[in-house]
Formats: structure tokens, sequence, C-alpha cells
């Protein structure tokens, strides 16, 4: 089994109604970069997410992005460009993009959108290692 080296985890405030916020925890192993969210993914702290993301895969070499969504409340259109954005790093050097454990209310967004046609989509992160070429 593979070491999993903690990356960061940061907690970005938002102001919407009252205070929320957005934690991330990006881990990685030799081949795969696990972005634990929770929260809401709008365009209030999409850009940080993102940026952070960018970095760690430059950095590690890893070529899939597991997105672990179980925490997420709330994800807009927003939330569907950063994955877009990632699968297109990704494609580039033969990697995928993991959606794990995705509410019904954001597997419903995936679906719509079309990029539940693209991904892999799995229940928890057991089940990584058996779809992950």
């Amino acid at each position: 089994m593979e070491n999993i080296f903690p990356v960061r985890v940061f907690l970005y405030p938002k102001i919407i109604i009252g205070r929320e916020y957005i934690a991330m925890k990006i881990t990685r192993n030799k081949r795969t970069v696990t972005v634990d969210l929770s929260g809401e993914i709008d365009h209030h702290s999409i850009r940080e997410i993102r940026e952070e993301i960018d970095k760690t895969l430059e950095r590690s070499g890893a070529v899939n992005v597991a997105f672990e969504l179980s925490n997420v409340s709330f994800m807009d259109s927003s939330g569907i460009g950063l994955i877009l954005g990632r699968y297109k790093k990704v494609r580039a050097f033969g990697g995928q993009i993991i959606i794990i454990g995705a509410s019904e209310a954001v597997k419903k967004l995936l679906r719509m959108s079309g990029v539940s046609d693209i991904v892999i989509m799995v229940d928890t992160s057991n089940d990584i290692p058996g779809v992950i070429k």
C-alpha cells in the first residue's frame, strides 16, 4: 500500500448569508491527488481551490485527481468548471478524474451537465483502486 502524504489543509471563509466556509484537504500518493472538500463549492471559493489543486498536480507528478465530495452541501456550475478544468489537465497525461461519495443533489448536477459521462463515480474511497488504470 502506498503512503499518503498530507499536502495542505485550508479553511476558506466566505460571507453569503451569515458565515459559511469551505474546507479543503489535499493528499497525494504516487499517481493520485485526492481533494477532500467540505461545505459549499461556489464562485466565492473556487479560485483558491483550483490554484491549490493545480500547484499540487504540477509538483507531485500525479496523473489522477480524486474529489471526495461526501461532505459537500452545495455545488453550482463553478464546481462543474473546477472538475472539467482538472479533467482537461489530467487527460493530457492519460489520467482520470474520480468523484467519491457525491450526494444525490451533486450527482444530479453531474448527470445534467454531462460530467458523469467522463469521470469515474464511486461511493467510497475503497472503490478507487479497482477503477484506476
